[in-house]
Formats: C-alpha cells, sequence, structure tokens
C-alpha cells in the first residue's frame, strides 16, 4: 500500500531517532499519535522500487562486464597462441631495422 511507504520518526533533544506508526485518515492525509514535548519530527518516503533498483543495477553491471571479458576472451586468446606476440613483434622490428 501506498501509506506504508512512508514512515515517521521522532528525533529527541540528545539525536535518538524513533519511529512512530502510521495510521490512513483519508485517501490523501495520514495521522500519528505524537507524544508532548518538544521534539522534531521526519517523514521519509521510502520506497521498496528504489532499493531494488540498486540491486538490479548492480546485476547489470555485474552481466554487462563479465560479458565483455567473455567477448574479449576468445580475441586475446587468439593473438597470445604461439606465446607473447608482442615480444615476437618488436624482436622482428629490431632485426628488419638493423639489417
Amino acid at each position: 500500500m501506498p501509506w506504508q511507504l512512508w514512515h515517521l520518526y521522532i528525533v529527541n533533544n540528545n539525536g535518538e531517532k524513533m519511529e512512530l506508526p502510521l495510521a490512513r485518515v483519508n485517501y490523501t492525509l495520514r495521522a500519528a499519535v505524537i507524544p508532548a514535548g518538544h521534539h522534531q519530527l521526519v517523514m521519509e518516503f521510502q520506497p521498496h522500487a528504489l532499493q531494488l533498483d540498486k540491486w538490479s543495477l548492480s546485476i547489470m553491471i555485474l552481466s554487462i562486464l563479465l560479458s565483455l571479458v567473455g567477448l574479449a576472451y576468445p580475441l586475446w586468446k587468439k593473438d597470445n597462441k604461439d606465446g607473447n606476440t608482442l615480444r615476437k613483434t618488436r624482436h622482428t622490428m629490431c632485426t628488419q631495422s638493423a639489417s
């Protein structure tokens, strides 16, 4: 339910944060029983979809990285079939320029 995504907290003078239960009064209004005294009220909207988006984004990034590694590995393996091709290229370049 949409009203369950809202959370009401009372912050005391010493910084303690305590959650109060919210009740639905009308379609758009919320109600809470607030004890007497001097405190600060904080009402936060905490959607579950946002928390799921963090997980799905992490899984998506991980799958993209794994696919890039999976695509790059055969190319790297093909280039390094006979050992380090960079070293052989340098050696042939040195011998060609010396002659």
